[in-house]
């Protein structure tokens, strides 16, 4: 339901539920029921007051509960997002937050770590994220017997190989270097 592309953060959007879902929810509806979508991710936008990542009635109700999504959700971009709080997007049922800041969370989750209703939902958002990953392509041919092997292809050998030619060639220039300023200060003298 996010009615912007410039100036979205935290823009709320208003509506009533008809609206949602007959404009707005249906194509995750279609997604999610008919093409068997996995994953959502949720949007800067507030839906009225209420930030759509941390909205339990559109998380855990809707998405979940009625167009049964099984797999997890995860935040739009919340580096510089004060309000796309991990707590509440914990507790209406997000997964997994797109922030590569990893203190930016980090405080506020110690603070509650003896909060028995964050580990509960902490629990249920990895259990999401892990049976995600494992009923994924990620897991396609991989069983108990299969042993995996490290295999390097020939691109990854010429790049280390350039690599090598080019650390060569690096020390070598700076070696000429230094030995050319010092035969010309030694030529001044």
């Amino acid at each position: 339901m996010n009615d912007a592309e410039t100036g979205r953060d935290g823009i709320c959007t208003w509506t009533n539920e008809q609206a949602a879902r007959e404009i707005y929810l249906q194509a995750f509806e279609y997604a999610i029921e008919d093409g068997g979508a996995w994953n959502v991710m949720s949007s800067y936008n507030r839906l009225g007051c209420i930030w759509a990542g941390g909205d339990r009635n559109l998380l855990t109700n809707i998405l979940r509960g009625e167009f049964g999504m099984r797999g997890f959700i995860v935040t739009d971009y919340s580096n510089a997002n004060d309000y796309m709080d991990v707590m509440q997007g914990l507790a209406a049922g997000g997964d997994t937050w797109d922030c590569n800041n990893a203190k930016k969370w980090a405080a506020m989750l110690k603070e509650h770590k003896d909060d028995p209703d964050l580990a509960t939902v902490m629990r249920e958002a990895s259990k999401r994220i892990l049976y995600t990953v494992s009923n994924s392509n990620a897991m396609n041919g991989l069983g108990t017997d299969v042993q995996v092997i490290e295999h390097r292809t020939w691109w990854q050998n010429a790049f280390i190989a350039m690599d090598v030619i080019f650390g060569v060639l690096t020390a070598f220039c700076a070696f000429m270097l230094i030995r050319t300023v010092f035969l010309r200060k030694k030529a001044v003298k």
